[in-house]
């Protein structure tokens, strides 16, 4: 068996997502061994919005947390493929998965 090494590298402007970014970046080295998709989560630091796009575009991040109209913003300007959203009704959240990737 073949074994690729991929590392995801989400762009984290607040302490919030930084903390997730942590949590999720855990998460795959306790499970590393189980799979071979995912081996490392790298948090990478932004600005704002439009700093994490750039990182985007030049390949520095691969994923990034953004409001639907920054997403709107990123699709007609950047190289970006939304790939879930997330509804809020009450006290519960949802996620909606939109792309397979």
């Amino acid at each position: 068996m073949i074994s690729l090494a991929v590392e995801i590298k989400w762009c984290v402007r607040t302490l919030k997502e930084t903390s997730k970014c942590e949590w999720l970046r855990n998460e795959v080295q306790k499970k590393a061994y189980a799979k071979n998709e995912i081996d490392s989560v790298a948090c990478v630091s932004g600005f704002d919005n439009f700093d994490c796009l750039e990182k985007m575009d030049d390949g520095a991040v691969d994923i990034v947390n953004m409001d639907a109209g920054t997403a709107y913003y990123a699709s007609l300007n950047f190289v970006s493929v939304l790939l879930s959203a997330e509804t809020y009704e009450g006290n519960c959240k949802s996620f909606i998965p939109l792309q397979s990737i």
